[in-house]
């Protein structure tokens, strides 16, 4: 229960509503995984316009 605590405190109403409609409903089984395989990191792009409306954190970290 804690970390839907706080996924409901700091993601946007919309988006919490929306993710609970992915979850399973007591007595249905799980949906089948989503096939990602056709997805490649050049099919995205970064950018820094209209950051007030992005919904996605990107982070490029770097170890020593």
């Amino acid at each position: 229960a804690y970390p839907k605590m706080i996924a409901q405190v700091f993601l946007p109403a919309r988006v919490y509503a929306w993710l609970k409609t992915l979850q399973p409903r007591p007595g249905e089984s799980p949906r089948a995984p989503v096939d990602l395989t056709g997805y490649a990191a050049a099919d995205f792009y970064v950018s820094s316009a209209d950051l007030r409306e992005c919904i996605n954190l990107v982070a490029i970290c770097e170890s020593d």
